[in-house]
């Protein structure tokens, strides 16, 4: 079923106003007409069934109905990914989205001094609405950038995985990884592992291949967020 988002205020009342972006993807790609179907989601969790009621030239409109499936994994895992090419980040952002990551956290080190302004970051955003859209989610995931002190600190409140070509297999199993830390392609330095085993962190591998960041990223967290271990 079609997924639009909206705004939180909007999921609560009885009728959805339907403009801009999200009316040529709906009304004008996929076609929807008066009486289809679909579901309307808050980005924070909140799911209704709506019905496309009256549609426009420029505007439609999609009447609420009762409250629908989250669609959401039982498990919350956050990212926290080392800084990559513009194009490259947002198909992290975009596949991480789909497979159920609560958040993507950005952060530059020794290999990775890239940093992304808050243009870049909204673009990223962007990515991810409309990739709840497509996968049919009810929460937009987090997307932002950490210090390293941040991350220190966030490393040392929850179960974290360090992906590290030299730790243990298997990079993910059982109990609840609440972090997932994805370094640059050529891996964190020493000193760097050294700071986030210390705040608490668990070097991992995810098998002998070497992976591009990003993918790395996607893989470890579809199985974080799968595993019943």
């Amino acid at each position: 079923m079609v997924t639009l988002v909206v705004s939180p205020s909007a999921l609560h009342g009885d009728r959805v106003e339907v403009e801009g972006d999200e009316y040529r993807h709906l009304f004008r790609a996929l076609r929807l007409g008066p009486g289809d179907a679909l579901r309307v989601v808050d980005g924070r969790g909140g799911a209704r069934f709506g019905r496309v009621d009256a549609i426009e030239r420029r505007r439609a409109w999609v009447c609420l109905d009762a409250p629908a499936p989250s669609n959401e994994p039982a498990r919350r895992v956050e990212l926290a990914i080392a800084t990559i090419r513009p194009e490259r980040a947002a198909w992290a952002v975009e596949k991480a989205t789909e497979v159920g990551a609560a958040a993507v956290h950005w952060f530059g080190c020794e290999r990775a001094p890239r940093r992304y302004g808050e243009g870049q970051l909204e673009r990223l955003r962007r990515v991810a609405v409309a990739a709840v859209g497509q996968c049919g989610r009810s929460v937009v995931p987090e997307v932002g950038t950490l210090t390293w002190e941040a991350l220190l600190a966030r490393v040392s409140s929850r179960s974290t995985v360090v992906l590290d070509p030299g730790g243990e297999p298997p990079a993910v199993a059982g109990g609840d990884p609440g972090l997932l830390i994805v370094g640059p392609e050529g891996g964190l330095c020493a000193a760097e592992l050294d700071a986030l085993v210390a705040a608490g962190a668990v070097r991992r591998r995810l098998g002998t291949a070497i992976l591009r960041t990003e993918t790395a990223a996607v893989l470890a967290c579809g199985i974080a967020v799968c595993s019943t271990g």
